[in-house]
Order: structure tokens, then C-alpha cells, then sequence
């Protein structure tokens, strides 16, 4: 076992499948902030950025891209094919976590940023996900015609409305 390894993930045995989601700025001593030593580890509709230490992905063996991910380095090496993105900035807002409504702190996507509209509807209407996104906000938002990629829904009109 690599100590050290993986500041948001470390996959060492098993399946891990990660989807709706935003890692940023994590790292660890000698590890990326997703790290899959072994087993299987998946992204769907996810962003990975900024990580200090060794990127944003690492490992032994692939990490598989299921499509609409974003990471800001390339060492993911996610496949434009799939809708996903390698060495883009996603134009987090700088702040970090906030509180931007709902239980608990996202990290907010801000105007212009390559994740708006560029999610998967499938991974946003998942039964888990129920178009919304981390704070309990509809996806997609206003103008939008599918989801922005990661936690946080862009320009969302808020809490569903029953």
C-alpha cells in the first residue's frame, strides 16, 4: 500500500464509481487527488482540478473516463470522444467551498467556465441525482439545455418546487 497516496480518493480494492461531482485543489504527500491502486475506479460527469502534488489522477493502471469529465492537467487523460476534457480550466471561483445554498459547501462554477452545458443528461437524471444537483438545485439551469459538469449546477433556479 502507498501511503500518502490519493487527497480525495485512494481506490485499493473493489469498484469505485464517481459521478456528479468536483474535486479541487486536493493532493497528497506523494500521491494525485484520485489514486487508484487497484480494482476499478470510474468518473462520470466529474471535475478534477488543480491538485498541487502529482495532478489531478494517478495510479496503477487506467482510470476509466465515462464521459463529460474535466480535468485541468491532462494526467487523467480523459477523451474529448467521450465529451470529456483534458487540460481546461473549469473556472471554479477561487474562493472554494461556500456556502452557495443547500446543506452543505460547494465549490460554485463561474460564467464562461467549459463545464456549463457540456454535462451528461444521463448521469444528471440518474435516479441518485434526480436532476439535481449537491445543494438540492434543478439541473440543468436557466438557458441551459443540459447540465453543467461536476457538483454544482451553473445559473440553477434553485430548490425543486413541488
Amino acid at each position: 500500500m502507498r501511503r500518502g497516496a490519493g487527497g480525495g480518493i485512494y481506490n485499493r480494492l473493489g469498484t469505485a464509481r464517481v459521478t456528479n461531482s468536483t474535486f479541487a485543489n486536493n493532493g497528497a504527500a506523494d500521491g494525485a487527488a484520485v489514486y487508484k491502486f487497484a480494482g476499478q475506479l470510474t468518473l462520470k460527469n466529474t471535475i478534477l482540478a488543480n491538485s498541487p502534488s502529482d495532478g489531478n489522477c494517478g495510479g496503477i493502471g487506467p482510470i476509466f473516463d465515462l464521459g463529460h469529465n474535466l480535468d485541468s492537467g491532462g494526467r487523467c487523460r480523459f477523451r474529448l470522444s467521450r465529451g470529456s476534457f483534458s487540460n481546461l480550466d473549469p473556472k471554479l471561483d477561487p474562493a472554494g467551498p461556500a456556502n452557495n445554498g443547500g446543506a452543505t459547501q460547494t465549490i460554485a462554477v463561474q460564467a464562461g467556465s467549459p463545464a456549463i452545458n457540456a454535462g451528461s443528461p444521463s448521469a444528471c437524471r440518474a435516479a441518485a441525482a434526480k436532476n439535481l444537483d449537491q445543494r438540492g438545485f434543478v439541473r440543468p439551469g436557466t438557458g441551459s439545455t443540459t447540465c453543467t459538469i461536476g457538483a454544482y449546477e451553473f445559473n440553477s433556479p434553485g430548490p425543486r418546487t413541488r
